[in-house]
């Protein structure tokens, strides 16, 4: 063979060179044959992603935007979300005094309101015979109004710098009382349900955490009551002070130089513009915060998924023609008039952000609102027929019927699906399956994988430990495994991945996961919380007693944890300090029947027999009441 130049060597290895580099450039991880899936790149990260930056925190509340802006000040007035929520002597101001009134639902229980200098209060009572004094009445203050009245409002009492839902909400349906939304007359949890962000967020203008404790809030509760101009136009601060430099200029005679930093949602792309109203009006079937984020990190211009995952299935309308009580987005979505719009159609299409018509302008308008687009083609049926059923000629009447809300009792809103006529109302939505949860608006493509994988795999843990399903425990497993590989520490995963080990039975690794985790976080309450059952479930009284000890400091007002504190107190032996939780457990919830026939027991064994005949006494009632 005849030896090669070395220009010839040199073409060669330059062909070499060009193949390899191809091969390179068009290679894909997992594209060899025999390999199943490609690996997951966006898993494979040298370093733990940073947890995004807080967002800038320069509001300046609606007072400030009020002095330029008065007539849209005044306008925004009347709309319901300027009401969302209000302290009780604001309500009164508006309003005028609230009447006193008797509650009695079916069932033992009765209630009643009382108003009384300026204060408000709601009682619970368990009425002892037709004359007797009752076997109990309590009573919590309540310090603000929850909703703007429209079709109705809950209300908020505060214990420790922790809020909590009375047991009464006030309907407009009917102009009167009755219980809240989930309480039924046999079984509820009175004033113990808790009003954490994910409640506040959609009624509040601003709320005052102390730093780093999310749990509870500062004095004042509250920064800004009611939805405010910022919460969708975004803080206003350097958005007074460009107008300040912007007024100097023009007085000097210079062009402006800089761009205004309000958001005007207007002027917002269509998918960030309805993501304004999104953030509050689309419920969802599951929502959580993004790694690293809090509920109120949401600001005007960003997309909804910077900051919340919610999950969708459906419209979300179920049998009998009924609706959840925030379900308007999940069902124009699934509108025709949305689907022909090629993501046009947005909540600003027929809403005013500023304003509501009046009663007897609201058809009118509406319709005119219809007729921006079906003006060319207006209704099939001659209007003096469509008057004899609809006076006011109302699209909304035929196209839009009034649904029920599930969770809204005596209220009712609008089907957002805009039906053709009312008899091609589409059947309710099936049985919704745990692979039909997607997230909201293709959320998926815009995140990294493990993000995606996070959230579902903590919704999924949510779900199993909810239905006791261990099934999907295991898959949410896979799914948190993955993302913790990213990750590291994250607590939410954590805790998810330690709630899936107890429903897989593996007790002792749980354990120690969750003891690792609080040594992280030692007042992170759902923690102690975990534990402290855990122990006490194992018998592990010496353990429990110090993590109940560790709850009840961290979160007084629970009296479910009062009362088991002392039940594990009593037995190692320490009774007079089970006496004191046991009181402070039935002074929270009187209707505890055990906690009253323990102390019985236990002042009779301390020879105070008077406390021993009023708690026996109670006991024996409440029991005869079904408690």
């Amino acid at each position: 063979m005849k030896a090669w130049s070395p220009g010839r060597w040199i073409v060669a290895a330059m062909v070499v060179l060009v193949v390899a580099f191809s091969a390179f450039w068009n290679w894909r991880p997992g594209s060899e044959e025999g390999l199943e899936h490609e690996p997951d790149q966006d898993l494979v990260v040298h370093q733990k992603p940073e947890k995004p930056a807080p967002p800038d925190e320069d509001y300046v509340g609606s007072e400030a935007c009020q002095r330029c802006h008065e007539s849209v000040a005044a306008e925004y007035h009347g709309h319901p979300m300027s009401r969302s929520l209000t302290s009780i002597s604001e309500l009164v101001r508006q309003e005028g005094k609230i009447e006193d009134a008797l509650i009695e639902p079916t069932g033992p229980r009765k209630y009643r309101v009382r108003y009384e200098d300026g204060r408000l209060w709601h009682h619970e009572f368990l009425p002892d015979g037709d004359t007797g004094p009752p076997v109990y009445d309590q009573a919590v203050e309540v310090t603000h109004a929850m909703g703007s009245g429209t079709r109705g409002r809950a209300f908020l009492l505060e214990r420790n710098g922790r809020l909590f839902a009375s047991s009464l909400n006030w309907f407009a349906g009917i102009r009167g009382w009755g219980l809240a939304p989930g309480y039924s007359p046999e079984r509820h949890r009175r004033f113990d349900r808790e009003s954490g962000d994910g409640c506040l967020f959609c009624h509040v203008g601003r709320v005052n955490h102390p730093q780093g404790r999310d749990d509870v809030f500062g004095d004042p509760i509250f920064l800004e009551t009611s939805i405010g101009c910022e919460r969708c136009h975004g803080p206003g601060k350097r958005h007074v002070q460009f107008q300040e430099r912007r007024s100097a200029q023009q007085s000097d005679g210079a062009a402006p130089s800089e761009v205004d930093p309000i958001v005007n949602p207007s002027k917002l792309d269509a998918a960030r513009r309805e993501d304004v109203c999104n953030h509050c009006h689309l419920q969802g079937e599951y929502a959580l915060t993004r790694y690293g984020r809090r509920r109120f990190d949401f600001r005007p211009g960003m997309r909804l998924d910077e900051v919340l995952l919610i999950f969708v299935a459906g419209d979300r309308v179920g049998d009998w023609g009924r609706t959840q009580a925030v379900s308007q987005v999940e069902q124009m979505r699934n509108s025709e008039c949305y689907l022909r719009s090629d993501g046009r159609m947005g909540c600003l299409t027929c809403h005013s952000a500023h304003s509501v018509p009046k009663p007897e302008q609201r058809d009118e308008y509406y319709r005119q609102r219809c007729l921006t687009c079906h003006e060319s083609k207006d209704c099939q049926i001659t209007e003096p027929e469509r008057r004899k059923s609809q006076a006011q000629d109302s699209c909304s009447a035929c196209h839009m019927p009034r649904l029920g809300a599930d969770l809204l009792p005596h209220t009712s809103q609008t089907d957002h699906r805009i039906v053709r006529t009312p008899q091609e109302l589409r059947p309710p939505t099936e049985q919704i399956r745990v692979e039909d949860y997607r997230l909201f608006d293709g959320a998926e493509s815009r995140l990294p994988k493990w993000e995606v994988q996070r959230s579902r795999g903590l919704m999924l843990a949510s779900m199993a430990e909810k239905h006791r399903q261990r099934n999907l425990s295991t898959e949410a497993e896979k799914l948190l495994k993955s993302a913790q590989q990213v990750l590291g520490d994250d607590p939410d995963v954590d805790e998810a991945l330690a709630v899936c080990l107890l429903l897989q039975k593996q007790d002792q690794a749980a354990s120690e996961l969750l003891t690792q985790m609080l040594s992280k976080y030692p007042r992170r309450e759902s923690l102690i919380l975990r534990l402290a059952y855990f122990s006490h479930d194992h018998g592990d009284l010496k353990k429990a007693a110090e993590y109940f000890s560790r709850l009840v400091e961290v979160n007084p007002s629970q009296a479910d944890f009062h009362g088991r504190f002392a039940h594990i107190l009593g037995s190692v032996g320490r009774f007079q300090q089970a006496i004191e939780e046991a009181e402070r457990s039935v002074e929270l919830n009187p209707t505890l029947s055990q906690a009253h026939a323990w102390l019985a027991e236990a002042y009779e064994a301390q020879g105070l027999t008077e406390r021993s005949a009023i708690h026996r006494e109670k006991a024996a009632k409440l029991m005869q009441a079904g408690f």
